[in-house]
């Protein structure tokens, strides 16, 4: 077992990982209390990411709330295409109280209407808690779980919603922009760039939930438009990358080795995702994003080391960008 989480009366935040115990389902066939009564309970260690997995993942939190400390709560799962994720709490007349949210539960059933699943918790007994979350889902499984007072979970949602808004706009602004140097010089590459940061921008709404909750989209659509995206952006990056370096001109053979190969992979892989499952297709196409990636910095390199202008533009406008892909 973990260390309980202690409810300072001054604390506003908790970052929950510290204090979980991990229990894998296989095939998620347990109730809560035969999960409660399970012999095979860890102690999670580092952060809750458990990968791709077809299992039920159960954790387990023990909470001290003294008497000076507020008694209402809420506890955020920061993932927002986790399919299923519920809450249970004994409460004091023997019974389970049971929240539920996640892509696969319909938005109104939802304890807060945010992007993540987030539940309301009021601990109004001043004594010792356990709290039971139980996770499945069709995309890989980790989140930051996060234990907050209401009012600064308020504030947090809202100084997120300006950042995203701001970066939303100038993914915005960079799509007309590219499109605009497109139509005016005919120059192929600022389309592929514009096409690429479109998939990206759409990556990016559908990873953290915006479509979701403002569209009611199901969460089985959400999965395969965000797994097609993702193998698509093999393609669309290869042949945005050999543009802005310029590729087929200098490097014939290997130009088209990387566009046709990518194109390859994206077909197969959005293939599998549509038609096995969202993992099959998903993992290979980010794996192979990452081969990609550093095929593209070596290229770039090897390239630089002749005195090939374009590789150096290329590195300066993506090296910090490639990076952090991988």
């Amino acid at each position: 077992a973990q260390a309980p989480l202690v409810l300072a009366p001054e604390l506003t935040r908790a970052d929950l990982a510290p204090h979980l115990s991990l229990l894998r389902d296989a095939g998620g066939a347990l109730g809560v209390a035969e999960a409660v009564d399970s012999p095979d309970w860890r102690a999670l260690r580092g952060a809750f990411n458990m990968g791709f997995t077809p299992n039920a993942l159960w954790l387990r939190v023990r909470i001290e709330r003294p008497a000076d400390s507020p008694h209402e709560w809420i506890l955020e799962v920061n993932n927002a295409v986790l399919d299923d994720v519920r809450l249970y709490r004994h409460t004091a007349d023997g019974t389970w109280e049971e929240h539920r949210a996640g892509e696969d539960i319909p938005r109104d059933q939802w304890d807060l209407p945010y992007r993540n699943p987030a539940f309301l918790i009021d601990l109004a007994d001043a004594n010792k808690h356990v709290l039971f979350l139980r996770i499945t889902s069709r995309n890989s499984i980790s989140a930051q779980i996060t234990l907050w007072r209401p009012a600064f979970f308020g504030e947090a949602s809202r100084a997120e919603s300006l950042a995203y808004g701001l970066l939303l706009g100038i993914y915005l602004t960079i799509i007309v922009i590219h499109l605009l140097f497109w139509r005016s010089t005919r120059s192929v590459v600022n389309g592929w760039y514009a096409l690429y940061v479109v998939n990206s921008l759409f990556h990016i709404l559908l990873s953290f939930g915006f479509l979701q909750q403002y569209t009611g989209m199901p969460g089985r659509l959400g999965d395969m438009a965000l797994s097609l995206l993702i193998c698509v952006s093999l393609w669309v990056g290869a042949m945005m990358s050999a543009g802005v370096l310029y590729l087929a001109p200098r490097m014939p053979r290997t130009a088209r080795w990387v566009v046709w190969t990518r194109a390859a992979l994206s077909a197969i892989t959005a293939l599998l995702s549509l038609t096995v499952s969202y993992a099959t297709g998903v993992a290979p196409a980010q794996l192979a994003g990452v081969i990609e990636v550093v095929v593209l910095i070596v290229i770039s390199l090897h390239l630089l080391r002749q005195g090939y202008s374009p590789a150096a533009l290329f590195l300066a406008a993506f090296g910090l960008y490639c990076l952090g892909i991988v």
